[in-house]
């Protein structure tokens, strides 16, 4: 058994230098106590009366920490896909994946604040159909030459992201059921959509926001989704496979 920890990188209203600096120290100590690997959280706006605080950029972190680690897995869980472009995020993962000597894990998530999502100028309900363009356009960016992609929300030509990287890094996918309140349009059940993001991938990042019996129903939805597809194959994957499954720690709160 593996066993990760996430990286303390709240960015509190009276941040200091001091406080940030733990990042380092944090990431150094949990490799030496052997630790599989170090995750990072993302959200840059607080939530009142779900998280009074927001997190420093998770990229940026995680470039930190393997500064000063040379084993430790560097993870995103979770990064928020549609906050991104998929060009400039392929560089960024790209740089990241050889800085880290290869380590990088994605971990990725379609978001759920809708101030957050508006601020950007885009709209909550865009979120799972931008998530899996993302997804898509990174799979080609990072390991193909010469790329050309035409979504519904991104598009673009003949684009190259050089090196390429050997593999595809590998992915981790967020999602599931979550305690129904106002605070959150979301609702209380893991969606079709969602279900079919995560045999996609290697991994599953189950929600903090859901309680125990939900992670254990969505593990038995996610088997039952998968059961039909094993025999099945999808462009640029292998035989699906059950994802690796990991119930959530409470990162998303202080």
């Amino acid at each position: 058994m593996r066993f990760g920890v996430y990286l303390p990188t709240f960015a509190w209203r009276d941040l200091g230098f001091d406080q940030a600096a733990r990042v380092k120290e944090f990431a150094r100590k949990a490799e030496d106590l052997g630790f599989d690997a170090l995750w990072v959280a993302e959200h840059f706006l607080e939530a009142p009366g779900l998280y009074g605080t927001v997190w420093m950029s998770p990229l940026l972190c995680l470039a930190h920490a393997a500064s000063v680690t040379t084993r430790i897995r560097l993870a995103t869980g979770l990064l928020i896909l549609p906050y991104y472009h998929p060009v400039t995020l392929a560089r960024e993962i790209q740089t990241l994946w050889h800085l880290s000597g290869g380590r990088f894990v994605l971990g990725v998530g379609p978001g759920w604040d809708r101030h957050e999502f508006e601020s950007l100028g885009m709209r909550l309900g865009e979120r799972g159909r931008r998530t899996d363009e993302m997804i898509a356009a990174l799979r080609m960016l990072l390991t193909r030459r010469d790329v050309s992609f035409a979504g519904r929300y991104y598009r673009f030509e003949r684009v190259s992201i050089e090196p390429l990287l050997p593999r595809f890094p590998e992915l981790w996918v967020g999602g599931g059921s979550k305690i129904q309140t106002g605070l959150s349009p979301d609702k209380p059940y893991i969606a079709p959509a969602v279900l079919a993001r995560i045999a996609s991938a290697d991994g599953w990042l189950a929600r903090a926001a859901g309680s125990q019996q939900m992670v254990k129903d969505d593990v038995q939805a996610i088997r039952a989704y998968l059961l039909p597809a094993t025999d099945r194959t999808r462009p640029g994957h292998a035989t699906l496979r059950p994802p690796e499954l990991r119930s959530p720690r409470e990162h998303d709160r202080p």
